[in-house]
């Protein structure tokens, strides 16, 4: 009995003792006087600015087409040259005993478009005279594009027109709802018969003459400038582009009766021969606007709009950080970038905001990247993704209106490292595409490929008072 009234005794001593030690006895109290941490705040100013990009990567079988004067944010034209991979050819040639073509089109694919449906558009199709430099194959010209085309298409040679409006007026309002985003929607371009039978020729040479390769089908018809010539108020996302050859065979179909008699008979049917645009040629797409005013405003905002390559330049005082913070190391830096929304995003055209977060394709999400103005170029070549390293990416939020990046810390301890008087990063909207993964704990998203945003998008950010927090650790002796 004794030595459990000890034991209970003994206990209940050590129990005392514990409650007596304040929390910070537990654990820091082993650290030596100089390792304990103590929170340190700072706030320093930035400055921003909008600039003007010459060029964006910009591989893709995607374009605009169309023209759009937003009043805030400018005028943009888009339009693009293509070229074609030959995916489909004219069958067994044997077998086509009429050898007519009936019509060639071009046909111009889309879902989506920016702007008003009604309003009347026109489409002008020219051959290019030689094929797409390979130097730029990757690269969309935001600035001055179409002179970049001018040694490539003669404008007095026309291969055809069409005059569209995104809405197709032949279909009830019921059924265009239903299938607003379950069917491409078509501008189909008349071009001359003559093309079809140029083509169906090439056919016919031994091993198909141009159709044998992608490089054979080039130099024999380097492809379409497809340009929007008339109508200002609708861009269409153009997803698919495709040149269709119609014609009519003849073919003979053996049919065999219930007492094994064979009879042949001819026959007429229409079929379509196809070249695409596709990954493995050469797409460059051209974006033309009147961005003066944005570059040019000293006043209280500046601007991001795509894909006219107009960005926010974001320069970081690192002197002034070192000066706030002396010695210490800083554990966070949250850049915070808000966003001027005054008397705009209630139009009823208005241009989406970039990096809203919103789904692009079924693999693809609108971000906003904030990257070391040194690392852009081979960031988008390589299609890499942000790493919180010298590349960052957020998403728009709403109930701050803002785009907030909630640590910045390394590329600003990056540029400390290497003696920089200032860290220049560039604000870009951007397309991420990510898989996702099943898990024993639920579903893990992952990036694995960062692109320019090619969609139409426009957003005004306050220039004056810009900050970043400082958060930053220190020894207390």
């Amino acid at each position: 009995m004794k030595s459990k009234l000890l034991m209970f005794s003994l206990l209940a001593a050590i129990t005392w003792i514990a409650c007596e030690d304040d929390i910070d006895s537990i654990g820091l109290g082993i650290q030596p006087g100089g390792d304990r941490i103590v929170t340190f705040s700072a706030v320093v100013g930035v400055t921003g600015e909008t600039i003007q990009s010459d060029s964006i990567y910009a591989k893709s079988v995607n374009g605009l087409l169309g023209r759009f004067t937003d009043p805030t944010f400018g005028d943009l034209k888009a339009g693009y040259a293509c070229q074609f991979y030959p995916t489909r050819g004219f069958g067994i040639i044997d077998s086509i005993y009429l050898q007519q073509i009936d019509s060639v089109q071009l046909l111009i694919m889309f879902q989506t478009y920016v702007g008003d449906s009604l309003t009347p558009m026109e489409v002008t199709v020219y051959p290019l005279t030689k094929p797409l430099p390979k130097n730029y194959y990757a690269y969309t010209h935001a600035a001055d594009a179409e002179n970049l085309l001018k040694d490539y298409y003669d404008p007095n040679s026309i291969l055809g027109k069409k005059s569209y409006s995104a809405r197709d007026l032949n279909i009830s309002d019921s059924l265009n709802l239903a299938n607003l985003s379950t069917s491409y929607k078509v501008v189909s371009v008349n071009l001359p018969l003559s093309l079809g039978y140029q083509f169906l020729e090439e056919y016919k040479k031994p091993d198909q003459g141009a159709y044998q390769s992608p490089e054979a089908l080039i130099d024999f018809f380097p492809g379409v400038y497809v340009s929007s010539s008339f109508g200002n108020g609708c861009i269409l996302n153009v997803e698919r582009t495709t040149l269709a050859f119609y014609y009519t065979r003849m073919a003979t179909i053996a049919e065999t009766d219930s007492n094994d008699v064979t009879t042949y008979r001819d026959t007429l049917y229409r079929a379509t021969s196809t070249l695409d645009v596709t990954k493995e040629i050469l797409q460059l797409n051209t974006y033309v606007g009147d961005n003066q005013t944005l570059l040019s405003n000293t006043g209280d905002d500046m601007y991001v709009k795509s894909p006219a390559g107009i960005f926010t330049k974001i320069t970081i005082p690192i002197t002034d950080i070192q000066d706030s913070i002396g010695t210490r190391k800083f554990s966070g830096v949250k850049l915070t970038l808000p966003v001027d929304t005054t008397n705009y995003y209630h139009w009823q055209y208005a241009l989406s905001l970039p990096g809203s977060g919103k789904s692009i394709t079924s693999t693809a999400t609108a971000k906003m990247l904030l990257i070391d103005s040194d690392s852009v170029v081979p960031f988008f070549e390589e299609q890499r993704v942000a790493d919180s390293q010298y590349a960052y990416s957020t998403t728009y939020n709403s109930s701050e209106n803002a785009y907030i990046f909630s640590n910045i810390a390394n590329v600003v301890q990056k540029a400390m490292d290497n003696h920089k008087t200032e860290l220049v990063l560039r604000l870009i909207p951007v397309q991420v595409e990510s898989s996702e993964t099943s898990t024993y704990y639920g579903t893990v998203t992952s990036d694995y490929a960062t692109a320019h945003y090619l969609y139409p998008s426009a957003v005004k950010l306050y220039r004056n008072d810009l900050k970043i927090e400082i958060l930053a650790a220190d020894r207390d002796d």
